[in-house]
């Protein structure tokens, strides 16, 4: 869709109902209400998160004095956050009438899931090298805890159990804290996809079958092939977010969902 085409609601834009997030990933506008610090900051956050996490969808129009009714501020902080959203690619200007949020293309996409494909399958690698008893103990109670939310249906609890199952690894470089920074950022990037893989079809049983091999992998204690099962369990997720963005583009209603 070509961006002077696009229609805009200029008043659609509401806080995030607390419902639609679960325990393991704050409502972004619980975090700005119990938030400290810089007025600016918290605001910026707020829309950081709710735009990660697919809540304001590509598109979504944003509108300072709109938002700044919302959320109770005035009009200064809300462009200061927007200003910066822009800078970090996350919006753009839309014909004078306020921000609209960025609709990533599918070369965008594969290019973040191929990088942290790289990091974390490097970060499998570490964990493989130090793994324990209690780690892998630990990793198969969060499989056997996701295999029963997908055996029911619960999408939203399967979602939180496999980014336990990522962090759980990811403590294993806990003192390696820039390699830690650069995934926690690209991870924060995926969050609009990592539902859509699970609720693609065949997604989520994929998921669970990488996390099987995952396991396997540790198992054997070859660092080789756990950097290689890992680099394959996010091309798949890669595949499915990529398959969620096309199906998006092909339905006339992308843009208001």
């Amino acid at each position: 869709m070509r961006k002077n085409s696009r229609k805009l609601n200029t008043g659609n834009f509401s806080p995030v109902p607390l419902s639609k997030f679960s325990e393991h990933f704050p409502d972004p506008m619980l975090m700005f209400s119990r938030g400290k610090g810089p007025l600016q900051e918290r605001v910026y956050s707020y829309l950081r998160s709710a735009i990660l996490m697919g809540k304001i969808p590509p598109e979504g129009h944003l509108v300072e004095e709109v938002v700044g009714r919302e959320l109770g501020v005035s009009r200064t902080p809300v462009r200061e956050a927007l200003h910066k959203l822009e800078r970090e690619g996350l919006i753009e200007h839309f014909q004078n009438r306020g921000f609209s949020v960025t609709r990533e293309t599918e070369s965008q996409v594969a290019e973040i899931f191929e990088i942290r494909a790289i990091l974390e399958g490097y970060i499998l690698r570490i964990a493989c090298e130090n793994a324990t008893d209690e780690f892998l103990s630990g990793l198969k109670s969060l499989l056997k805890k996701a295999e029963r939310c997908f055996a029911q249906s619960k999408v939203e609890e399967l979602h939180r159990f496999n980014t336990m199952f990522h962090d759980r690894i990811m403590q294993q470089v806990s003192e390696r804290i820039r390699l830690k920074d650069f995934v926690k950022d690209l991870r924060e990037y995926v969050l609009r996809y990592r539902s859509a893989t699970l609720r693609s079809p065949g997604g989520a049983e994929r998921t669970l079958q990488g996390h099987r091999g995952i396991i396997l992998g540790l198992e054997t204690g070859d660092p080789d092939l756990c950097e290689r099962i890992m680099r394959g369990h996010i091309e798949n997720a890669k595949v499915d977010a990529i398959r969620e963005l096309t199906e998006k583009k092909k339905s006339p209603m992308a843009s208001m969902t």
